[in-house]
């Protein structure tokens, strides 16, 4: 079956704007520049904060320009290891910034700065504004340093759970739940008048 003639233009144009895609990735791709070595007794700064993703889809559009995509946290574990085993790094100075990852993803990237140390790397971190978690990364460096007008908001971590069970001994109401296994403690909030062991495990 043949195709009809808006078919045929509409087909030309979208081929005409692959093959124009095409040509402009391998024109700028050309010019793009090739990383700068490290030059002896650098450096590595770090600066961890924002909207760090777990990893970092490839943009081939940054890319033929020549702009970086934001680093993920992937790529963010890469460079501290990388930069390990560098000789010419000789150290890092780390600006953690409030960020979307969660204490897992800090966690790791700790670990991979306690690493880094560990090697006879000093690290030096700067805080400006920093809560528990931006606090928690710089304490893997070997000192901290920080304006005289920064904000340090550490607050540390807490658990709170509410008990009904003595209202409901006042009203005359007794709760009846059936709960499998010790630390299934959602009951609790109406069987007990403080955490269980269980629950403060959890």
């Amino acid at each position: 079956m043949f195709l009809k003639e808006w078919q045929k233009i509409v087909l030309l144009i979208f081929g005409s704007f692959v093959f124009a895609g095409l040509i402009l990735r391998i024109f700028f791709g050309s010019f793009t520049a090739a990383p700068p070595p490290v030059m002896e007794n650098s450096y590595l700064e770090l600066v961890v904060g924002g909207d760090i993703p777990e990893r970092s889809a490839e943009d081939p559009l940054l890319e033929t320009i020549g702009e970086s995509a934001i680093l993920s946290v992937e790529q963010l574990l890469q460079a501290i290891r990388k930069a390990r085993i560098d000789d010419n790094i000789t150290g890092m100075i780390l600006r953690p910034f409030p960020s979307t990852m969660g204490w897992g993803k800090t966690g790791e990237i700790r670990n991979a700065l306690l690493a880094f140390r560990a090697a006879g790397k000093p690290i030096y971190a700067y805080l400006d504004a920093a809560g528990d978690k931006e606090y928690y990364l710089a304490s893997a460096a070997d000192s901290i340093i920080g304006p005289a007008t920064g904000i340090l908001l550490v607050n540390g971590f807490a658990s709170e759970a509410l008990f009904f069970k003595g209202t409901l001994d006042k009203l005359g109401i007794e709760a009846d739940f059936v709960a499998h296994g010790k630390y299934k403690n959602a009951p609790d909030t109406y069987t007990r008048k403080e955490m269980s062991d269980a629950q403060r495990e959890v």
